[in-house]
């Protein structure tokens, strides 16, 4: 039975923090069109169109600078406004990139739920976590060691029992 059950973990090849990466994936792909759908709209509320925030934030600079020039005090509000423009097209350049990794997978995203599935299984007759069931592994192995080394001592006394039956058995037929 031990070995039954350290194969079956065994064959699972389980990896410390896999399930929630796992997680994180089967989230992601679940719902990947709707990422894709909401990081395209947070591009298009930037963007440097005259409808984005960028174009809005650019426009608002070129009026404070005319400000500034008319009153020196508030020279800094346009730096501040420029620090503000550089974050927004980061955050930009990020949705951009974040599109090009983010696709609908519905192979991939069964393959997620079934690894999933098979943690879970494992869970639920081994641990209820992972390191739970690295645990029962690890005693399991231990256990079947011990048991390995008991075996082995019980065939040498089986095998020096039958050559002392044996030589009595001789010493019997000299009689």
């Amino acid at each position: 039975m031990l070995r039954f059950q350290l194969d079956d973990i065994r064959k699972a090849q389980i990896e410390p923090g896999e399930e929630s990466r796992l997680m994180q994936r089967e989230t992601i792909l679940a719902n990947a069109e709707e990422l894709r759908i909401t990081a395209t709209a947070v591009r298009g509320l930037l963007g440097d169109d005259e409808h984005g925030a960028t174009a809005r934030v650019r426009l608002a600079q070129r009026e404070l600078l005319r400000l500034a020039h008319l009153d020196p005090g508030t020279a800094g509000w346009s730096d501040t406004l420029a620090e503000a423009l550089v974050r927004a097209d980061d955050v930009e350049s990020q949705c951009a990139s974040y599109l090009d990794r983010i696709e609908v997978n519905p192979g991939e995203l069964v393959q997620v739920q079934d690894r999933l599935h098979l943690l879970s299984q494992l869970k639920r007759k081994y641990g209820t976590t992972m390191d739970a069931i690295l645990a029962y592994a690890a005693k399991a192995e231990e256990e079947l060691r011990s048991l390995g080394s008991y075996e082995g001592r019980l065939a040498e006394l089986k095998d020096a029992a039958d050559a002392l039956g044996a030589d009595l058995r001789g010493h019997a037929d000299k009689l």
